[in-house]
């Protein structure tokens, strides 16, 4: 009579169970390959520009540049005051520019755009423009006068500016009359170390004796421009003799 031994019978069961657990363990870590993965990589043109810097601010700004539309566009603080823009500029070895970053400055507005070309042997040249945008909040002018009290000054007198974000080294003032003719303020900048401005000292000495009589007795507005942007005052004023 064979004896059911109850201990091996309980091996085994275990022994079996391990066995199927590591076989399924094991199919699970099965390694499959990955797709191949092909990356194009095409050669850049040699007449390009590589980094584009302004070297004459406090700190120095590094400038976008976009090779599609061959355009370079810098973000200038106001508060720098830059009239012009000392640039340094990046090629590939073997590439030329003209102008050269040692040729000249850049102005900061230009009536005509300001332009580079870009050359390399072997390849058509490439010319690039310089888009130049000023961060610049509005300037704003304390009035003179109000609605109901237009204010008087001699033709001697040294008129202070009062506002905000004035920008003097980059600034220039304007007296516009009613028939809307312009007439520059040579004499306006800062008022010692203070942050206003004086508009001008005096309108005798800057526009002459002779053509003092057509400013007297009669409406001006006076006018700050800086950079892109303007501010008039809303009211006049008027001038008379001492």
């Amino acid at each position: 009579m064979t004896r059911f031994n109850l201990s091996l019978y309980i091996t085994l069961l275990c022994f079996t169970s391990l066995f199927c657990a590591c076989g399924d363990e094991v199919e699970n870590l099965i390694e499959t390959k990955a797709d191949t993965v092909f990356v194009d990589v095409s050669e850049r043109p040699n007449a390009r520009i590589i980094s584009y810097a302004v070297e004459n601010a406090p700190t120095d700004i590094y400038c976008a540049i976009n090779d599609e539309t061959r355009q370079i566009t810098i973000y200038l603080p106001h508060y720098y005051e830059l009239v012009l823009i000392d640039p340094v500029i990046a090629l590939p070895e073997g590439a030329s520019i003209e102008p050269d970053d040692e040729e000249g400055l850049v102005p900061v507005f230009s009536d005509e755009p300001f332009t580079y070309t870009v050359s390399a042997p072997g390849e058509e040249d490439v010319i690039y423009s310089v888009k130049v945008i000023v961060q610049q909040p509005l300037i704003i002018l304390n009035e003179f006068s109000t609605g109901q009290d237009t204010a008087v000054y001699s033709v001697n007198d040294a008129i202070p500016l009062s506002g905000e974000n004035f920008m003097p080294a980059v600034s220039t003032g304007f007296l516009i009359d009613q028939d809307g003719n312009e007439f520059q303020l040579a004499d306006f900048g800062r008022d010692g170390n203070k942050s206003n401005l004086f508009i001008f000292r005096p309108i005798i000495g800057t526009f002459g004796d002779e053509n003092i009589d057509s400013f007297l007795d009669r409406p001006f507005w006076f006018e700050m421009r800086a950079y892109a942007l303007t501010a008039r005052m809303k009211y006049p004023i008027r001038f008379e003799m001492p």
